[in-house]
């Protein structure tokens, strides 16, 4: 075994081991395990051990099993629904609780060469790549904290080592969110790059003609509600290069009881923009306390790792593996909404590589 992953082995023995079922991940890997290990495991004097201990000493023994031991720990995690054991040993947790240990973490894979602009390809070399705005609205006037949430930020973070320039905003009224929001569309130096994004995370519910509100942190104002096609209008006509993409990542509860699925009205002039949200009929948008939303943390982990070779298109089956993942932990359902509007061409992040003499128009 590597012995970085068997430094994060030891690291974390105890955290690995609370609410670990060893039989499971016995079963999963005894074939790793020479017979008298397996014997020993099956003694009456082992037997007797709590089932952290007996974990504990699982994973102590497994550092010696081989340099592909570390990889299939992972998998046996994934496929026994440990989810908290796979993400202390995956980066999302390394035995800190603080948002900057996660933040240091967010580090994306780069690519090895250029997907050049063409007919059927998005001009995305330009140094920033684009600029960002996220807002994460956690602790509302009523409504209840979104614990866990304040680990979205790790998001942000990402998109700065994907090349990205951009601000984070907490716990925004109404009237500070559509402030914010129309001076990042009315940023001159959108002008200058090939791309925007638009984050944003809190609570929200869907009105009677089908659109989602998004709540901010003086709560929901139904008379006068942030509605998802007011976020998205508001870049009609920005500075943004014609033809470079915008895309909008929104989580939010739904609630939409009665199973319709149309939570954004198309407007015309939306071209080049795409449109991510959690969704299905009659959820909530997941949440973990320990991890942050389901959303941005499958977002981080496709982007960390496929971001560098794949396209927005090829990512978002990835990230419905994700929630696949978590749903054997949890056995809460989500899937992934992915719009797509006037869009024509793939759309490949190219993180780490730039084209100093190109413009930024396509």
């Amino acid at each position: 075994m590597d012995e970085k992953d068997r430094q994060t082995l030891n690291d974390n023995l105890s955290k690995l081991s609370v609410n670990c079922n060893f039989d499971y991940v016995l079963g999963c890997l005894e074939n790793l395990f020479t017979e008298r290990q397996l014997q020993m495991y099956r003694s009456e004097s082992f037997m007797k051990k709590t089932e952290e201990l007996k974990c504990q000493s699982l994973f102590e023994d497994i550092q010696t099993r081989g340099p592909n031991a570390f990889k299939d720990l992972l998998q046996c995690f994934k496929n026994t629904g440990h989810l908290t054991q796979y993400m202390i040993l995956t980066g999302f947790h390394s035995g800190k609780t603080d948002t900057e240990s996660r933040d240091e973490q967010e580090k994306v894979k780069k690519s090895r060469t250029i997907q050049r602009p063409s007919q059927s390809v998005y001009k995305m070399t330009s140094d920033p790549r684009g600029y960002f705005i996220f807002i994460n609205n956690i602790k509302f006037q009523k409504l209840d904290e979104r614990k866990g949430a304040h680990l979205d930020r790790a998001f942000g973070n990402l998109l700065i080592d994907m090349g990205y320039v951009g601000t984070y905003h907490q716990n925004q009224t109404k009237k500070d969110m559509r402030r914010l929001l129309k001076e990042f569309a009315a940023k001159e130096d959108l002008s200058t790059v090939d791309s925007l994004i638009v984050a944003i995370s809190s609570h929200g519910k869907v009105n009677d003609s089908m659109e989602l509100m998004i709540c901010s942190s003086d709560d929901l104002d139904e008379s006068d509600p942030i509605l998802v096609n007011e976020v998205i209008s508001l870049f009609d006509c920005c500075k943004l290069p014609q033809g470079q993409p915008k895309i909008f990542c929104i989580n939010a509860c739904r609630d939409d009881k009665d199973g319709r699925t149309e939570i954004i009205h198309r407007r015309n002039m939306w071209l080049d923009t795409f449109f991510l949200a959690p969704c299905f009929e009659g959820t909530t948008a997941n949440r973990f306390e320990e991890y942050g939303s389901w959303l941005f943390m499958a977002l981080i982990e496709v982007f960390k790792e496929h971001a560098c070779d794949k396209d927005l298109d090829q990512m978002k089956n990835l990230i419905n593996d994700k929630f696949e993942e978590y749903y054997h932990h949890s056995h809460k359902i989500q899937t992934l909404s992915f719009y797509k509007y006037g869009v024509s061409k793939r759309l490949f992040f190219n993180p780490g590589l730039y084209d100093q003499g190109a413009a930024a128009a396509s």
